[in-house]
Protein backbone atom coordinates (compact mmCIF):
# COMPACT_ATOMS: atom_id res chain seq x y z
CA UNK A 1 0.00 0.00 0.00
CA UNK A 2 3.05 2.30 0.66
CA UNK A 3 4.54 1.70 -2.56
CA UNK A 4 0.95 2.60 -4.33
CA UNK A 5 1.20 5.82 -2.10
CA UNK A 6 4.96 6.76 -3.54
CA UNK A 7 4.04 5.75 -6.94
CA UNK A 8 0.74 8.48 -6.91
CA UNK A 9 2.85 11.09 -5.32
CA UNK A 10 6.23 10.66 -7.07
CA UNK A 11 6.88 13.62 -9.92
CA UNK A 12 6.14 12.95 -13.46
CA UNK A 13 9.95 13.56 -13.99
CA UNK A 14 11.12 11.08 -11.64
CA UNK A 15 9.22 8.64 -12.78
CA UNK A 16 10.20 8.82 -16.21
CA UNK A 17 13.64 8.68 -15.84
CA UNK A 18 13.14 5.49 -13.99
CA UNK A 19 11.45 4.09 -16.74
CA UNK A 20 13.78 4.99 -19.31
CA UNK A 21 16.69 3.19 -17.06
CA UNK A 22 15.04 0.07 -16.12
CA UNK A 23 12.03 -0.41 -18.41
CA UNK A 24 9.10 -3.32 -17.22
CA UNK A 25 11.77 -3.41 -13.85
CA UNK A 26 10.79 -0.29 -12.36
CA UNK A 27 7.92 -1.53 -9.61
CA UNK A 28 10.65 -4.10 -8.65
CA UNK A 29 13.15 -1.71 -8.25
CA UNK A 30 10.26 0.91 -6.12
CA UNK A 31 9.87 -2.23 -3.93
CA UNK A 32 13.37 -3.11 -3.49
CA UNK A 33 13.79 1.03 -2.39
CA UNK A 34 11.00 0.70 0.34
CA UNK A 35 12.59 -2.26 1.47
CA UNK A 36 15.81 -0.55 2.13
CA UNK A 37 14.46 2.04 3.67
CA UNK A 38 12.12 -0.08 5.73
CA UNK A 39 15.50 -1.65 6.66
CA UNK A 40 17.13 1.25 7.59
CA UNK A 41 14.46 2.79 9.61
CA UNK A 42 14.47 -0.68 11.79
CA UNK A 43 18.28 -0.24 11.91
CA UNK A 44 17.79 2.79 13.17
CA UNK A 45 15.43 1.51 15.83
CA UNK A 46 17.74 -0.89 16.68
CA UNK A 47 20.82 1.23 17.44
CA UNK A 48 18.98 3.75 19.52
CA UNK A 49 17.34 1.06 21.60
CA UNK A 50 21.34 -0.59 22.33
CA UNK A 51 22.14 2.88 22.85
CA UNK A 52 19.92 3.19 25.60
CA UNK A 53 16.65 5.31 24.23
CA UNK A 54 13.98 2.51 25.10
CA UNK A 55 11.45 5.06 24.93
CA UNK A 56 12.54 6.50 21.20
CA UNK A 57 12.96 2.34 20.12
CA UNK A 58 9.39 1.95 21.25
CA UNK A 59 8.07 4.95 19.71
CA UNK A 60 10.05 3.96 16.31
CA UNK A 61 8.10 0.81 16.38
CA UNK A 62 4.98 2.39 16.32
CA UNK A 63 5.57 4.85 13.95
CA UNK A 64 6.81 1.70 11.40
CA UNK A 65 3.26 0.15 12.11
CA UNK A 66 1.24 3.89 11.94
CA UNK A 67 2.86 5.54 9.18
CA UNK A 68 2.33 3.52 6.12
CA UNK A 69 -1.45 3.73 7.11
CA UNK A 70 -1.64 7.14 7.59
CA UNK A 71 0.23 7.59 4.62
CA UNK A 72 -2.35 5.91 2.52
CA UNK A 73 -5.34 6.40 4.14
CA UNK A 74 -8.14 7.77 1.77
CA UNK A 75 -6.49 5.59 -1.33
CA UNK A 76 -9.11 3.68 -2.50
CA UNK A 77 -6.85 0.94 -3.01
CA UNK A 78 -6.17 0.51 0.74
CA UNK A 79 -8.47 -2.01 3.37
CA UNK A 80 -7.11 0.14 6.13
CA UNK A 81 -8.77 -2.61 8.59
CA UNK A 82 -6.63 -5.20 6.90
CA UNK A 83 -3.32 -3.14 6.60
CA UNK A 84 -3.74 -2.70 10.57
CA UNK A 85 -4.63 -6.39 11.55
CA UNK A 86 -1.41 -7.20 10.13
CA UNK A 87 0.93 -4.08 11.15
CA UNK A 88 -0.66 -3.34 14.82
CA UNK A 89 0.20 -7.32 15.94
CA UNK A 90 3.52 -6.68 14.47
CA UNK A 91 4.54 -3.71 16.07
CA UNK A 92 3.29 -4.80 19.63
CA UNK A 93 5.69 -7.82 18.59
CA UNK A 94 8.44 -5.76 18.11
CA UNK A 95 7.66 -3.70 21.35
CA UNK A 96 7.44 -7.18 23.34
CA UNK A 97 10.57 -8.31 21.70
CA UNK A 98 12.68 -5.29 22.94
CA UNK A 99 11.21 -5.66 26.27
CA UNK A 100 12.54 -9.06 26.93
CA UNK A 101 15.66 -7.90 26.08
CA UNK A 102 16.24 -6.58 29.37
CA UNK A 103 18.42 -2.83 29.64
CA UNK A 104 19.72 -1.39 27.07
CA UNK A 105 23.22 -3.19 26.18
CA UNK A 106 25.75 -0.40 26.39
CA UNK A 107 24.24 0.57 29.55
CA UNK A 108 25.69 -1.75 32.05
CA UNK A 109 23.57 -2.02 34.85
CA UNK A 110 24.88 -2.70 39.08
CA UNK A 111 27.60 -5.52 39.34
CA UNK A 112 28.65 -5.13 35.61
CA UNK A 113 32.30 -4.92 35.14
CA UNK A 114 32.14 -0.95 34.50
CA UNK A 115 30.17 -0.63 37.75
CA UNK A 116 32.79 -1.52 39.80
CA UNK A 117 36.69 -1.34 39.83
CA UNK A 118 39.26 -4.06 39.04
CA UNK A 119 41.04 -5.78 42.03
CA UNK A 120 44.36 -4.27 40.69
CA UNK A 121 43.02 -1.14 40.41
CA UNK A 122 41.88 -1.44 44.32
CA UNK A 123 45.20 -2.07 45.79
CA UNK A 124 47.10 0.02 43.46
CA UNK A 125 44.50 3.17 45.12
CA UNK A 126 45.61 1.62 48.15
CA UNK A 127 48.96 1.90 48.07
CA UNK A 128 49.35 4.85 46.52
CA UNK A 129 50.34 4.43 43.38
CA UNK A 130 51.32 6.60 40.65
CA UNK A 131 48.66 8.40 38.76
CA UNK A 132 50.21 7.29 35.28
CA UNK A 133 49.93 3.13 36.65
CA UNK A 134 46.28 4.03 37.93
CA UNK A 135 45.43 5.16 34.79
CA UNK A 136 46.48 2.34 32.71
CA UNK A 137 44.78 -0.55 35.16
CA UNK A 138 41.51 1.88 34.91
CA UNK A 139 42.31 1.22 30.91
CA UNK A 140 42.79 -2.07 31.05
CA UNK A 141 39.46 -2.21 33.38
CA UNK A 142 37.93 -0.42 30.84
CA UNK A 143 38.68 -2.74 28.18
CA UNK A 144 37.55 -5.82 29.71
CA UNK A 145 34.02 -4.35 30.59
CA UNK A 146 33.57 -3.50 27.01
CA UNK A 147 34.53 -7.09 25.66
CA UNK A 148 31.89 -8.52 28.50
CA UNK A 149 29.04 -6.19 27.23
CA UNK A 150 29.88 -7.06 23.33
CA UNK A 151 29.61 -10.32 24.57
CA UNK A 152 26.02 -9.56 26.58
CA UNK A 153 25.14 -7.69 23.33
CA UNK A 154 25.91 -10.06 20.64
CA UNK A 155 24.15 -12.50 22.23
CA UNK A 156 21.03 -10.60 23.08
CA UNK A 157 20.97 -9.16 19.48
CA UNK A 158 20.97 -12.99 18.13
CA UNK A 159 18.36 -13.77 20.67
CA UNK A 160 16.64 -10.82 18.91
CA UNK A 161 17.25 -12.05 15.23
CA UNK A 162 15.60 -15.17 15.67
CA UNK A 163 12.44 -13.72 17.31
CA UNK A 164 11.99 -11.10 14.70
CA UNK A 165 13.26 -12.99 11.66
CA UNK A 166 10.32 -15.38 12.96
CA UNK A 167 7.92 -12.84 13.38
CA UNK A 168 8.35 -11.55 10.52
CA UNK A 169 8.00 -15.04 8.37
CA UNK A 170 4.29 -15.39 10.08
CA UNK A 171 3.82 -11.86 9.43
CA UNK A 172 4.93 -12.65 5.18
CA UNK A 173 2.31 -15.92 6.06
CA UNK A 174 -0.29 -13.92 7.24
CA UNK A 175 -0.38 -11.12 4.54
CA UNK A 176 0.35 -14.09 1.91
CA UNK A 177 -2.80 -15.62 3.01
CA UNK A 178 -4.88 -12.20 3.35
CA UNK A 179 -3.67 -11.12 0.13
CA UNK A 180 -3.76 -14.36 -2.12
CA UNK A 181 -6.91 -14.97 -4.62
CA UNK A 182 -10.13 -16.22 -3.44
CA UNK A 183 -11.32 -19.25 -4.25
CA UNK A 184 -13.97 -17.47 -6.60
CA UNK A 185 -11.69 -15.44 -8.25
CA UNK A 186 -9.21 -18.36 -9.31
CA UNK A 187 -12.14 -20.46 -10.28
CA UNK A 188 -13.70 -17.29 -12.46
CA UNK A 189 -10.02 -16.92 -13.87
CA UNK A 190 -10.27 -20.51 -15.20
CA UNK A 191 -13.61 -20.31 -16.65
CA UNK A 192 -14.96 -19.89 -19.89
CA UNK A 193 -15.89 -17.49 -21.75
CA UNK A 194 -19.40 -16.97 -23.36
CA UNK A 195 -19.64 -17.69 -27.41
CA UNK A 196 -19.28 -14.39 -29.42
CA UNK A 197 -22.19 -12.95 -31.42
CA UNK A 198 -19.47 -13.59 -34.85
CA UNK A 199 -16.40 -16.08 -34.19
CA UNK A 200 -13.48 -14.03 -35.92
CA UNK A 201 -11.24 -16.18 -37.76
CA UNK A 202 -8.11 -16.71 -36.50
CA UNK A 203 -4.99 -14.30 -37.55
CA UNK A 204 -2.66 -15.56 -40.53
CA UNK A 205 0.86 -14.46 -39.41
CA UNK A 206 2.58 -13.67 -42.90
CA UNK A 207 5.72 -12.62 -41.51
CA UNK A 208 6.32 -13.82 -37.91
CA UNK A 209 8.46 -16.44 -39.29
CA UNK A 210 10.70 -13.43 -41.07
CA UNK A 211 11.44 -12.11 -37.97
CA UNK A 212 8.50 -9.15 -37.47
CA UNK A 213 6.18 -9.26 -33.98
CA UNK A 214 3.45 -11.85 -34.14
CA UNK A 215 -0.19 -9.92 -34.98
CA UNK A 216 -1.12 -11.48 -31.99
CA UNK A 217 0.58 -10.43 -28.69
CA UNK A 218 1.42 -13.56 -26.57
CA UNK A 219 -0.46 -13.00 -22.66
CA UNK A 220 2.40 -13.58 -20.86
CA UNK A 221 4.40 -11.34 -23.34
CA UNK A 222 1.75 -8.61 -23.28
CA UNK A 223 3.42 -5.36 -21.64
CA UNK A 224 1.62 -3.67 -18.01
CA UNK A 225 1.52 -0.69 -17.37
CA UNK A 226 -0.39 1.03 -14.47
CA UNK A 227 -0.38 2.84 -10.97
CA UNK A 228 -0.60 -0.70 -8.60
CA UNK A 229 2.67 -1.62 -7.05
CA UNK A 230 0.25 -5.01 -6.73
CA UNK A 231 -2.65 -5.66 -9.18
CA UNK A 232 -6.18 -5.26 -6.94
CA UNK A 233 -7.72 -9.14 -6.61
CA UNK A 234 -11.56 -8.71 -7.30
CA UNK A 235 -14.27 -10.89 -6.02
CA UNK A 236 -16.47 -10.93 -8.67
CA UNK A 237 -19.50 -12.12 -6.83
CA UNK A 238 -19.07 -8.28 -5.03
CA UNK A 239 -18.42 -6.62 -7.67
CA UNK A 240 -20.53 -4.67 -9.36
CA UNK A 241 -20.00 -1.88 -12.53
CA UNK A 242 -22.02 1.19 -12.58
CA UNK A 243 -22.43 3.69 -15.30
CA UNK A 244 -23.46 7.17 -14.09
CA UNK A 245 -23.89 10.32 -15.48
CA UNK A 246 -21.90 13.27 -13.05
CA UNK A 247 -22.40 10.68 -10.64
CA UNK A 248 -25.62 9.97 -10.63
CA UNK A 249 -26.60 5.77 -10.88
CA UNK A 250 -27.78 4.84 -14.39
CA UNK A 251 -27.25 1.51 -14.67
CA UNK A 252 -24.85 -1.13 -12.75
CA UNK A 253 -23.98 -4.69 -13.53
CA UNK A 254 -22.94 -7.63 -11.46
CA UNK A 255 -20.13 -9.87 -13.44
CA UNK A 256 -22.46 -12.38 -14.64
CA UNK A 257 -24.66 -9.63 -16.04
CA UNK A 258 -21.68 -8.25 -18.01
CA UNK A 259 -20.64 -11.62 -18.78
CA UNK A 260 -23.91 -12.78 -20.90
CA UNK A 261 -23.94 -9.03 -22.63
CA UNK A 262 -20.06 -9.77 -23.76
CA UNK A 263 -20.81 -10.98 -27.26
CA UNK A 264 -18.10 -8.64 -29.21
CA UNK A 265 -14.65 -9.50 -30.23
CA UNK A 266 -12.07 -7.29 -31.94
CA UNK A 267 -8.52 -7.56 -32.97
CA UNK A 268 -7.22 -4.49 -31.14
CA UNK A 269 -3.93 -2.77 -30.85
CA UNK A 270 -2.98 -0.49 -27.81
CA UNK A 271 -0.21 0.93 -26.23
CA UNK A 272 1.17 2.62 -23.47
CA UNK A 273 1.89 7.01 -24.03
CA UNK A 274 5.29 6.20 -22.39
CA UNK A 275 6.48 3.74 -24.83
CA UNK A 276 9.94 5.00 -26.78
CA UNK A 277 10.63 5.21 -30.11
CA UNK A 278 11.06 1.60 -31.01
CA UNK A 279 9.66 0.08 -28.07
CA UNK A 280 8.10 -2.37 -26.84
CA UNK A 281 4.95 -1.17 -24.91
CA UNK A 282 2.74 -2.33 -27.37
CA UNK A 283 0.51 -5.23 -28.22
CA UNK A 284 -2.23 -6.59 -29.87
CA UNK A 285 -4.93 -8.95 -28.01
CA UNK A 286 -8.21 -10.46 -29.43
CA UNK A 287 -10.24 -8.71 -26.88
CA UNK A 288 -13.83 -9.96 -25.83
CA UNK A 289 -16.40 -7.73 -24.28
CA UNK A 290 -19.49 -5.62 -24.54
CA UNK A 291 -19.41 -2.51 -26.86
CA UNK A 292 -19.28 0.39 -24.89
CA UNK A 293 -21.33 2.56 -27.18
CA UNK A 294 -24.23 -0.13 -26.70
CA UNK A 295 -23.54 -0.45 -22.55
CA UNK A 296 -24.20 3.44 -22.80
CA UNK A 297 -27.02 3.28 -24.79
CA UNK A 298 -28.36 0.19 -22.35
CA UNK A 299 -27.96 3.54 -19.64
CA UNK A 300 -30.01 5.89 -22.12
CA UNK A 301 -26.57 7.76 -22.83
CA UNK A 302 -26.10 7.81 -26.86
CA UNK A 303 -24.24 11.44 -26.42
CA UNK A 304 -21.68 12.83 -23.83
CA UNK A 305 -19.02 15.22 -24.10
CA UNK A 306 -16.78 12.64 -22.06
CA UNK A 307 -16.36 9.63 -20.35
CA UNK A 308 -14.58 8.92 -17.55
CA UNK A 309 -13.18 5.36 -16.17
CA UNK A 310 -12.90 4.29 -12.45
CA UNK A 311 -11.15 1.50 -10.96
CA UNK A 312 -11.56 -0.23 -8.06
CA UNK A 313 -8.32 1.11 -6.56
CA UNK A 314 -9.09 5.15 -7.66
CA UNK A 315 -7.23 5.24 -11.05
CA UNK A 316 -9.16 7.64 -12.98
CA UNK A 317 -8.86 8.05 -17.05
CA UNK A 318 -10.98 10.29 -19.19
CA UNK A 319 -11.39 10.55 -22.71
CA UNK A 320 -13.62 12.15 -25.32
CA UNK A 321 -17.24 10.97 -26.07
CA UNK A 322 -16.72 10.72 -29.65
CA UNK A 323 -14.30 7.87 -29.12
CA UNK A 324 -17.57 5.74 -27.68
CA UNK A 325 -20.24 6.57 -30.32
CA UNK A 326 -17.58 7.19 -33.78
CA UNK A 327 -17.98 3.43 -34.90
CA UNK A 328 -14.31 2.49 -33.54
CA UNK A 329 -14.82 -0.91 -31.29
CA UNK A 330 -14.50 0.51 -28.00
CA UNK A 331 -15.47 -1.93 -25.44
CA UNK A 332 -15.47 -3.13 -21.78
CA UNK A 333 -13.46 -6.27 -22.30
CA UNK A 334 -14.12 -8.93 -20.58
CA UNK A 335 -11.50 -11.44 -22.22
CA UNK A 336 -8.17 -11.59 -23.99
CA UNK A 337 -7.21 -14.16 -25.76
CA UNK A 338 -10.24 -16.49 -25.56
CA UNK A 339 -9.66 -16.42 -21.81
CA UNK A 340 -10.91 -14.18 -18.93
CA UNK A 341 -9.12 -11.15 -18.29
CA UNK A 342 -5.48 -12.07 -16.26
CA UNK A 343 -5.95 -10.03 -12.86
CA UNK A 344 -2.84 -7.87 -13.96
CA UNK A 345 -4.46 -7.03 -16.67
CA UNK A 346 -7.86 -5.84 -15.74
CA UNK A 347 -9.96 -8.75 -14.03
CA UNK A 348 -13.06 -8.52 -14.08
CA UNK A 349 -13.36 -5.83 -16.22
CA UNK A 350 -11.59 -3.27 -18.12
CA UNK A 351 -11.86 -0.20 -21.08
CA UNK A 352 -9.99 -1.19 -24.05
CA UNK A 353 -10.33 2.22 -26.63
CA UNK A 354 -8.50 2.14 -29.96
CA UNK A 355 -6.69 5.04 -31.40
CA UNK A 356 -6.14 6.27 -28.33
CA UNK A 357 -3.23 5.57 -25.18
CA UNK A 358 -3.73 3.72 -22.13
CA UNK A 359 -3.67 6.87 -20.04
CA UNK A 360 -6.41 8.56 -21.26
CA UNK A 361 -8.34 5.91 -22.02
CA UNK A 362 -7.55 1.98 -20.64
CA UNK A 363 -8.44 1.81 -16.88
CA UNK A 364 -8.34 -1.59 -15.30
CA UNK A 365 -10.35 -3.43 -12.61
CA UNK A 366 -13.13 -0.68 -13.84
CA UNK A 367 -15.33 0.24 -11.47
CA UNK A 368 -17.41 3.14 -13.04
CA UNK A 369 -18.16 5.01 -16.20
CA UNK A 370 -19.22 7.96 -15.38
CA UNK A 371 -20.73 10.27 -18.78
CA UNK A 372 -20.54 13.93 -18.54
CA UNK A 373 -21.74 16.93 -20.97
CA UNK A 374 -18.50 18.60 -19.56
CA UNK A 375 -15.58 18.62 -21.86
CA UNK A 376 -12.63 18.81 -19.43
CA UNK A 377 -11.09 16.10 -19.06
CA UNK A 378 -10.03 14.84 -15.64
CA UNK A 379 -7.56 11.93 -14.95
CA UNK A 380 -4.87 10.88 -13.33
CA UNK A 381 -2.08 11.46 -15.88
CA UNK A 382 -3.74 14.61 -17.02
CA UNK A 383 -3.51 15.97 -13.50
CA UNK A 384 0.28 15.01 -13.32
CA UNK A 385 0.98 17.50 -16.75
CA UNK A 386 0.40 15.14 -19.64
CA UNK A 387 -1.57 16.41 -22.48
CA UNK A 388 -5.46 15.53 -21.52
CA UNK A 389 -5.99 13.70 -24.39
CA UNK A 390 -3.83 12.25 -27.74
CA UNK A 391 -4.28 10.10 -30.36
CA UNK A 392 -1.84 7.28 -30.87
CA UNK A 393 0.77 8.53 -33.32
CA UNK A 394 1.64 6.52 -36.63
CA UNK A 395 4.66 4.56 -35.45
CA UNK A 396 6.66 1.87 -36.83
CA UNK A 397 9.28 -0.70 -35.43
CA UNK A 398 12.30 -2.52 -36.95
CA UNK A 399 12.32 -6.13 -35.10
CA UNK A 400 15.21 -7.55 -37.55
CA UNK A 401 18.05 -6.95 -37.51
CA UNK A 402 18.31 -6.08 -34.22
CA UNK A 403 20.08 -2.96 -33.36
CA UNK A 404 24.67 -3.68 -33.22
CA UNK A 405 23.84 -6.64 -34.71
CA UNK A 406 26.11 -7.77 -37.14
CA UNK A 407 24.85 -9.75 -40.50
CA UNK A 408 26.71 -11.40 -43.55
CA UNK A 409 26.62 -9.47 -46.88
CA UNK A 410 24.42 -10.29 -49.20
CA UNK A 411 20.48 -10.37 -49.00
CA UNK A 412 19.39 -10.10 -45.31
CA UNK A 413 15.66 -10.02 -44.16
CA UNK A 414 14.25 -6.77 -42.56
CA UNK A 415 11.04 -6.88 -40.75
CA UNK A 416 9.40 -4.99 -37.98
CA UNK A 417 5.34 -3.45 -37.22
CA UNK A 418 3.86 -0.74 -37.58
CA UNK A 419 0.57 1.20 -36.10
CA UNK A 420 -1.65 3.62 -37.22
CA UNK A 421 -4.87 3.40 -35.30
CA UNK A 422 -7.77 4.05 -36.02
CA UNK A 423 -7.35 4.48 -39.91
CA UNK A 424 -5.18 1.52 -40.40
CA UNK A 425 -1.26 1.26 -41.88
CA UNK A 426 -1.67 2.46 -45.72
CA UNK A 427 2.45 2.45 -46.31
CA UNK A 428 5.66 1.61 -44.97
CA UNK A 429 9.18 2.72 -46.33
CA UNK A 430 12.82 2.12 -45.08
CA UNK A 431 16.28 3.93 -45.63
CA UNK A 432 19.73 2.73 -45.61
CA UNK A 433 21.66 5.17 -44.94
CA UNK A 434 21.31 8.35 -46.99
CA UNK A 435 19.66 6.02 -50.01
CA UNK A 436 16.24 6.17 -51.42
CA UNK A 437 13.62 5.36 -49.58
CA UNK A 438 12.37 2.01 -50.34
CA UNK A 439 9.11 0.48 -50.13
CA UNK A 440 8.30 -2.22 -47.67
CA UNK A 441 6.10 -5.13 -48.35
CA UNK A 442 2.71 -5.46 -45.79
CA UNK A 443 0.68 -8.29 -44.74
CA UNK A 444 -2.82 -8.26 -45.44
CA UNK A 445 -4.92 -5.10 -43.82
CA UNK A 446 -7.67 -7.00 -41.62
CA UNK A 447 -8.79 -3.38 -39.61
CA UNK A 448 -7.60 -0.11 -39.03
CA UNK A 449 -7.05 -1.07 -35.34
CA UNK A 450 -4.67 -3.66 -35.90
CA UNK A 451 -1.05 -3.48 -36.59
CA UNK A 452 0.72 -5.04 -39.96
CA UNK A 453 3.75 -6.42 -40.27
CA UNK A 454 6.51 -5.66 -42.83
CA UNK A 455 9.56 -7.27 -44.55
CA UNK A 456 11.85 -6.32 -46.90
CA UNK A 457 14.79 -7.76 -48.58
CA UNK A 458 17.91 -5.78 -48.43
CA UNK A 459 21.12 -6.36 -50.55
CA UNK A 460 23.55 -5.67 -47.55
CA UNK A 461 27.04 -4.80 -48.48
CA UNK A 462 30.39 -4.54 -46.50
CA UNK A 463 29.96 -1.60 -44.11
CA UNK A 464 27.76 -0.24 -41.17
CA UNK A 465 24.66 1.02 -41.95
CA UNK A 466 21.76 2.91 -40.32
CA UNK A 467 18.65 2.17 -41.67
CA UNK A 468 15.35 3.95 -40.74
CA UNK A 469 11.50 3.06 -41.03
CA UNK A 470 8.66 5.29 -41.98
CA UNK A 471 4.94 4.57 -41.95
CA UNK A 472 2.05 6.50 -43.16
CA UNK A 473 -1.48 5.48 -42.52
CA UNK A 474 -4.31 4.91 -45.09
CA UNK A 475 -5.03 8.24 -45.18
CA UNK A 476 -2.00 9.46 -46.16
CA UNK A 477 -0.56 11.01 -42.95
CA UNK A 478 2.54 11.13 -42.83
CA UNK A 479 4.74 9.54 -39.51
CA UNK A 480 6.20 12.58 -37.40
CA UNK A 481 9.77 12.21 -38.09
CA UNK A 482 10.45 14.66 -35.35
CA UNK A 483 12.38 13.30 -32.16
CA UNK A 484 10.33 13.96 -29.33
CA UNK A 485 10.49 12.21 -25.99
CA UNK A 486 7.38 10.73 -24.41
CA UNK A 487 6.44 13.64 -21.77
CA UNK A 488 4.02 14.82 -22.24
CA UNK A 489 2.29 13.56 -25.55
CA UNK A 490 3.97 10.51 -26.45
CA UNK A 491 7.47 10.08 -28.47
CA UNK A 492 7.74 10.82 -31.81
CA UNK A 493 10.50 10.46 -34.58
CA UNK A 494 11.73 7.41 -36.40
CA UNK A 495 12.85 4.08 -35.51
CA UNK A 496 16.34 3.48 -36.53
CA UNK A 497 19.36 1.00 -35.95
CA UNK A 498 22.82 0.49 -36.57
CA UNK A 499 23.81 -2.97 -38.69
CA UNK A 500 27.66 -4.21 -39.21
CA UNK A 501 27.29 -6.07 -42.22
CA UNK A 502 30.99 -8.32 -42.75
Amino acid sequence: MLGDFVIRVTPVSITEALIRQVGRSDKTVLLLCLLAVAAAAAALVGIGFVRGHVRSAMFGIAALAVLPVAATRGEASVSTFRELLVLLPAAALGAVVLKLLGRPLLRPGPGAPEARPGAAAVAGQASGARPAHRARQQAADHSAARKVARGVERRQLLRASVVLTASAAAGAVVVRRLTQPSATLVRRLSGALPRPRTTLAPLADEFAGLGASPLVTPTASFYRIDTSLSPPRVDPDSWTLTVSRDGRQLRSYGYDDLLSKSTSEADITIGCVSNEVGGDLIGTARWQGVLLADLLAEAGVTTAGRVTGISVDGFVASFAADAAFDGRPAMVAVGMNGHPLPVEHGFPARLVVPGLYGYTSATKWLQTIDVSDKTALPGFWAARGWTPTVTVHVMSRIDVPRNGQSVRAGKVQLAGVAWAPVAGVGSVDIQVGAGPWMPARLSTAVSGVLWRQWVLNWSATPGVHIIRVRATDARHNAQDTTRRPVYPSGATGLHEIRVTVT
